[in-house]
């Protein structure tokens, strides 16, 4: 089975902290990454080799989705190593 975790610098990269921030934002009367869809998380064979996906589900609103929800405990403080990979690839 594929692991979903990533080591860089040292620090746990997760892709379940990408999937759990976009359950939060789905509740949020103002979301803060409005264009990420459960498409996203859970694309099928055509979908996956989507760069447009790829590059809204690592995008500069999910790494600052990320820090928010770190920020006030909804998420781990460790979701904050994610959206510093993240925002490398915006």
């Amino acid at each position: 089975m594929l692991s979903h975790t990533f080591h860089f610098n040292g620090n746990d990269i997760k892709w379940s902290y990408i999937k759990k921030f976009a359950e939060l934002d789905e509740t949020l009367p103002s979301r803060i990454a409005p264009k990420l869809t459960k498409s996203h998380l859970h694309p099928d064979r055509r979908q996956q080799m989507s760069v447009r996906r790829a590059a809204q589900a690592l995008s500069g609103s999910v790494a600052a989705g990320l820090y928010t929800h770190a920020t006030f405990g909804t998420l781990p403080y460790e979701a904050t190593h994610t959206a510093e990979v993240v925002l490398q690839f915006d």
